[in-house]
């Protein structure tokens, strides 16, 4: 069974995700991951959209993130290449 398209609901996300390039949501799908093109990421809650936490910076220009089903592992890319983090908890 697929997802029917004409039962999608567009949503216009809130300016304050603006020039964020990588998204993730994490494996309860409670919060998301997004990247900077200046290296930073940020936590955020999926229901209010503020940022719970920002993360250390991986690199410059992330436009990618990932992260392992079981949200112990995240992935950033750039153009130079990978970083793989473990993330506490």
């Amino acid at each position: 069974m697929g997802v029917d398209a004409r039962s999608l609901k567009a949503e216009t996300l809130d300016p304050k995700l603006a020039h964020r390039f990588g998204f993730a949501f994490t494996p309860d799908s409670q919060s998301f991951i997004t990247t900077h093109p200046d290296g930073s990421l940020a936590l955020w809650d999926a229901r209010s959209l503020g940022v719970t936490e920002d993360l250390p910076a991986l690199g410059s220009n992330l436009w990618s993130v990932a992260l392992s089903p079981d949200g112990h592992w995240l992935a950033a890319g750039n153009t130079s290449g990978s970083r793989f983090e473990r993330l506490q908890g």
